[in-house]
């Protein structure tokens, strides 16, 4: 199915279903989601989102995709009892949120990046192969998945008008970040 839907968006692009929703809602239902999966692998999650978030202008279920994916990651690639921290700020017409973890980081990124002056990582990048068609890390949980998720979610986010990236150290974690624009009705 990503295989087909990859190939479905390079042709044709994401279609989106924009409406106006709380990114606290959809947070609490991503949570809620993955209860089974976190007390399987004895890790637990952390929503610490603020309560006046704006809300946002999103395809909620294309959203939801993306939280899974990253939350998913986390618990594959980190040894059981991981912590998962899911956050998010305003910054000017922007939510930037955040999928953290505690675990053992990705070995494979560069650790000195360059980041503009609003700490948002530059076009240069050079970590941007994590996010490209069929990259994939190293898994001992499941070797034969394809690499397509972090680039299917780079897509979506992208088509919202927002950005993406990552920031790991190893063995202090990895924090996966996107920015999704502010409802514009409510600018």
């Amino acid at each position: 199915n990503s295989l087909l839907e990859t190939h479905s968006q390079n042709l044709n692009g994401f279609s989106l279903q924009l409406r106006s929703l709380s990114l606290n809602d959809l947070v609490i239902d991503v949570t809620e989601d993955f209860e089974l999966r976190l007390k399987q692998a004895r890790g637990h999650m952390v929503a610490s989102l603020p309560a006046d978030l704006p809300r946002i202008s999103a395809d909620a279920i294309h959203l939801h995709r993306v939280y899974d994916n990253l939350i998913a990651n986390a618990l594959q690639y980190n040894p059981s009892g991981v912590c998962v921290t899911l956050n998010a700020s305003q910054q000017g017409q922007y939510i930037c949120c955040t999928v953290s973890d505690d675990g053992q980081g990705i070995r494979e990124l560069t650790v000195n990046r360059p980041q503009s002056a609003s700490g948002q990582l530059s076009q240069a990048d050079p970590n941007q192969w994590i996010f490209d068609r069929y990259s994939r890390g190293r898994n001992r949980h499941q070797p034969l998945h394809l690499g397509l998720g972090l680039n299917i979610c780079k897509q979506i986010i992208e088509a919202h008008g927002g950005q993406f990236g990552v920031e790991s150290a190893v063995n202090q974690g990895t924090k996966f970040w996107f920015t999704l624009p502010v409802d514009p009705a409510l600018q």
